[in-house]
């Protein structure tokens, strides 16, 4: 089945309010549709969300339940994370467990929902959403675990590698302030900047402390990113940016972020519950499912090394 998409995973991401902050990805369509799909948390990077629907539901209908263990509920926002969640719910089914999945567009109803325990849990925001949302509406929303993200690397139609690292390199960064923070961090993880300590997703170009290389920073937008990778020695990009911009993330990025790093972390797309439901033996096992081998290879094999998951 041929899937239109592009992440923001994430989201997802997504990219958003709540996962990776970036509406821009639902405009893909067809020129991502042989490479990949990485997900936009503001709802579906397919070609329309009743396309999302559609194919979890088709898949959903061959997967059969073998027992009776329990019956967990999980909504989401679409790819990737609707894609990794039926992975996670065959793998499910067959331990007795029925993972059934909601499809949202909403983020304030998708929360709600958690919180009204008509979901046990959602899977698409981060944390920095999270904590905002709790901080407004005086609510508990928890991350259980950290589950994936869009990798972002460096990338340059100019160099084959990172010899050109040097005095007053010229590097190309989102102009989105949540993804301009990511890249920031990205780079403090690469060891070119140093950023004021505990920034995280607030960072801007005045929390740069050190800049050991004289990088000079050039914005960019998604209609932008091909004229700014003609000109900049190098540029900071999401996985579903590089796509767009005419990249193969697998196989042209110079360095990415992996799981460990920090600017990882602070987009983790996260399986988010209530406090008295993140031990239960049900959220428990499903967050071994979104990260077993199974999942890991699914992941390989569709996103081509750009989404990334948590160990």
């Amino acid at each position: 089945m041929k899937k239109k998409s592009i992440f923001f995973m994430i989201a997802v991401i997504t990219l958003l309010a709540a996962g990776c902050e970036n509406k821009e990805a639902d405009a893909v369509g067809a020129k991502v549709a042989e490479t990949m799909e990485i997900s936009a948390n503001e709802g579906s990077s397919l070609e329309n969300e009743t396309e999302v629907e559609s194919i979890t539901k088709e898949e959903m209908k061959t997967v059969i339940v073998e027992g009776n263990n329990g019956v967990i509920r999980i909504g989401t926002m679409g790819t990737p994370y609707s894609e990794l969640l039926t992975q996670a719910k065959i793998q499910m089914a067959k331990k007795g467990w029925d993972l059934q999945i909601e499809i949202y567009s909403d983020h304030e109803k998708i929360n709600q929902d958690v919180l009204d325990g008509k979901l046990d849990a959602h899977l698409f925001a981060h944390q920095t959403y999270i904590d905002s949302y709790n901080d407004v509406n005086g609510t508990e929303l928890t991350a259980s675990a950290k589950i994936c993200f869009e990798k972002y690397g460096l990338y340059s139609v100019l160099n084959d590698d990172l010899t050109r690292m040097a005095d007053g390199v010229l590097i190309g960064i989102p102009e989105d302030d949540t993804r301009k923070a990511k890249a920031l961090l990205f780079l403090q993880e690469a060891g070119y900047i140093t950023l004021k300590e505990n920034v995280g997703l607030t960072a801007i170009m005045e929390d740069i402390t050190e800049n050991p290389p004289n990088i000079e920073f050039v914005t960019y937008t998604q209609e932008t990113a091909q004229d700014v990778l003609k000109t900049c020695d190098y540029c900071v990009m999401g996985a579903d940016q590089a796509i767009l911009a005419g990249l193969e993330p697998h196989k042209e990025v110079l360095k990415e972020e992996t799981s460990s790093s920090k600017s990882a972390e602070a987009l983790a797309a996260l399986l988010v519950t209530t406090v008295e439901k993140t031990e239960t033996e049900g959220i428990r096992l499903l967050e071994k499912a979104l990260k077993s081998d199974e999942t890991k290879k699914y992941i390989e094999d569709t996103y081509k090394g750009a989404l990334g998951l948590f160990p």
